[in-house]
């Protein structure tokens, strides 16, 4: 799966979604297709941890405000 737009940054190549398993060791380091090192495993897993808990805290404010408007709609109607 391409991350579309995400690049290495010594080479610009285009970087896809590391294959990982539970059992792949977090310091294992990743590399872009040029071999060029990016970060470990274990720095991935954070940063797509914060990433997720970040989409999922914008999905929630939004359902919030979304059920806010709806109310209001129904205190004018």
């Amino acid at each position: 799966m391409n991350t579309s737009n995400v690049c290495c940054p010594e080479c610009g190549c285009s970087l896809d979604w590391p294959t990982l398993t539970s059992h792949t060791p977090a310091s294992r380091w990743l590399y872009c297709p040029n071999n060029h090192p990016l970060c470990t495993v274990g720095e991935f897993r954070q940063v797509a941890r914060e990433l997720a808990l970040s989409e999922e805290i914008a999905l929630y404010q939004q359902g919030r405000e979304r059920r806010m408007r709806d109310m209001s709609y129904r205190d004018v109607a």
